[in-house]
């Protein structure tokens, strides 16, 4: 009978022991484990959320650098395009002021051109009314002499 007494008590101490701890322990362990697969869960969440933004910033981190790539490409195209059209502006405006110097220049070759030829006209006039005035000072001589001789000779002949 002893075992059978000692098992029952054994028996109800157990199940005492497991009713005390149903009631008073058992709710905090629970707890305690609700807890701890809260924090679990939230943070698996936290992580999925923190993959799906990395993902999101990685496809936006792609898509500006494409943007950033395609507007740098547009600036270089432009700087280009602004090169050209000042190269192009820089030489048409040296053709126009090497033709406005030529035109210029042209204008005033002919300016002393007229002027050289009027100086010169001036001179070859003024050598030949010299000339003119010289050898009609000769014929004039000349002439006088001649009808001087002849008035002289008709004088003596009369």
């Amino acid at each position: 009978m002893n075992i059978n007494v000692t098992l029952f008590i054994q028996v109800f101490v157990f199940v005492a022991l497991i009713v005390l701890i149903m009631r008073n322990a058992w709710p905090q362990f629970e707890k305690a484990l609700d807890e701890r697969a809260d924090k679990i869960s939230k943070g698996l969440a936290d992580a999925e959320r923190a993959a799906f933004k990395l993902k999101e910033a990685d496809a936006t981190i792609a898509q500006m650098t494409l943007d950033a790539k395609k507007k740098a490409r547009e600036i270089i195209d432009r700087a280009n395009k602004n090169a050209t059209d000042i190269v192009e502006e820089a030489r048409l405006s040296a053709d126009q002021k090497a033709k406005q110097i030529i035109e210029e220049a042209t204008f005033e070759i002919e300016a002393n051109k007229v002027k050289v030829k009027d100086t010169l006209m001036q001179e070859v006039s003024s050598y030949a009314m010299l000339i003119v005035k010289k050898v009609l000072a000769k014929q004039l001589d000349k002439q006088l002499s001649e009808s001087i001789i002849k008035k002289a000779i008709e004088e003596e002949v009369a």
